[in-house]
């Protein structure tokens, strides 16, 4: 089709920005526009039949707009006459309203969280202690205690016994190696004993199956690391690190969420970098999210390209957070001084484009690599089940030498406690 700006050349301006828009430069010195939206304005122009050269902002800015109505980077190439279209994307922002021509939304993004880890996954041991809550302890140590005063009272009254000391610890000793699955061989000759012991047994062996049952499944189903999954969990963090794009209102976006926003725009005045897009997913990035020193606020799409990228290059685990932080649903802008005309043409194009289902890069150039180092936070099985480790059986080792260590000095305790009354005894026997 032929129209009244057939065969015009249009100067774009554009910031290398993968997987968005960067430009490849032919054999024969023409520049073509790569991406998912370097690809819709190559097309574009075709369908125009119109060319095309490309120019950097001269500022260095990505896109800018302040409340006082100044441009920087790509809008203000517009402004001042240097380029007719920005590649984009930019979210939308009134002070670009004011000025500029807004496209049709032709980005569907939202804004969060890449943190980074080492491990992803661990298995925890179970220690006997930790199987059960405060409450059940509690009232463990309360039955314990009142069953060992009701024999107690037994010995004393109906057996008329001097206040039965020893016999009430025995019991009490009884009682304890029940709980820790010991044989007992004190006969209970009391009915109230015996109904208590009997109980007591059946309370033991439930406890030892559930300590067993959740000892063997902690040893099976592994459980996820430290995910950073919202803003709050990312305060408790004050030293962490964050990195965002150089010259955009990405971060501006997240401090004015209601409620919350005063303090994160304090945590990011502590702690926020900013860098270049040739910097932000850089070596030094990686290291310092596996380090968990750091996190990047960036379009999801974007994170999860990026990160695919690194997995089939890195050791370390990378997690995109699930909660939205902004929406960053996008446009480019370009020159009111095109005209109604051309700018409508242009917008009814990319309609088309979206009504056809066209897509401008395929998932096989946009995620290359795998996804393997993007964990879940869910609870996940090992291939194949382990073999119990030192680690898993440290609480047990812990006891272990804690008990060894009472030992020896209950053991050198009572050496002491004899010779003093070996010589008490000696210096008595001479008098």
């Amino acid at each position: 089709m032929v129209y009244p700006w057939s065969g015009r050349n249009m100067r774009y301006t554009y910031m290398d920005h993968p997987p968005w828009t960067w430009a490849e430069l032919h054999p024969d010195g023409t520049v073509e526009l790569k991406g998912i939206l370097g690809g819709l304005h190559h097309h574009l122009m075709q369908a125009l039949n119109m060319t095309y050269t490309v120019q950097k902002p001269i500022d260095g800015w990505y896109a800018m707009g302040f409340p006082n109505g100044t441009l920087m980077g790509m809008p203000r190439m517009i402004e001042d006459d240097f380029a007719d279209i920005s590649t984009g994307p930019q979210p939308r922002n009134a002070v670009y309203f004011a000025k500029l021509h807004f496209s049709p939304i032709v980005v569907e993004s939202m804004l969060t969280m890449l943190s980074g880890m080492k491990t992803a996954f661990v298995t925890r041991a179970q220690s006997f202690s930790g199987s059960f809550d405060g409450y059940t302890w509690l009232f463990l140590f309360t039955s314990f205690i009142l069953a060992t005063f009701i024999v107690a009272i037994h010995i004393a009254l109906v057996l008329k016994k001097p206040w039965p000391v020893s016999a009430s610890s025995d019991y009490a000793v009884e009682l304890f190696a029940m709980l820790v699955q010991e044989g007992v061989h004190s006969k209970f000759t009391a009915p109230s004993a015996r109904i208590m012991s009997g109980f007591w047994l059946m309370t033991s062996f439930i406890l030892a199956l559930s300590f067993t049952g959740q000892s063997r499944a902690n040893l099976v189903v592994r459980a996820p690391t430290e995910r950073l999954n919202t803003l709050e969990e990312f305060l408790k963090n004050p030293r962490l690190i964050s990195i965002h794009l150089a010259n955009t209102r990405l971060m501006d976006m997240i401090t004015e969420i209601p409620e919350i926003g005063p303090r994160i725009k304090e945590h990011f005045e502590r702690t926020a970098v900013a860098y270049g897009v040739d910097r932000i997913f850089s070596d030094e990035s990686q290291e310092l999210l596996a380090s968990k020193k750091a996190v990047i606020f960036l379009d999801r799409l974007l994170l999860k390209t990026r990160v695919n990228a690194w997995c089939p290059k890195t050791k370390y685990f990378y997690y995109i957070s699930p909660e939205d932080f902004g929406d960053l649903r996008s446009t480019f802008l370009a020159s009111r001084r095109l005209g109604r005309r051309m700018l409508h043409t242009m917008d009814l194009h990319i309609y088309w484009f979206q009504a056809m289902g066209l897509r401008f890069m395929k998932d096989r150039d946009l995620f290359k690599g795998h996804d393997d180092c993007i964990p879940s936070s869910r609870m996940e099985f090992p291939t194949e089940i382990k073999a119990t480790t030192m680690m898993d059986l440290q609480s047990v080792f812990r006891t272990y030498v804690f008990s060894i260590g009472v030992s020896v000095a209950g053991f050198w305790l009572e050496i002491l406690w004899h010779l003093v009354l070996y010589n008490f005894c000696s210096q008595t026997s001479r008098k």
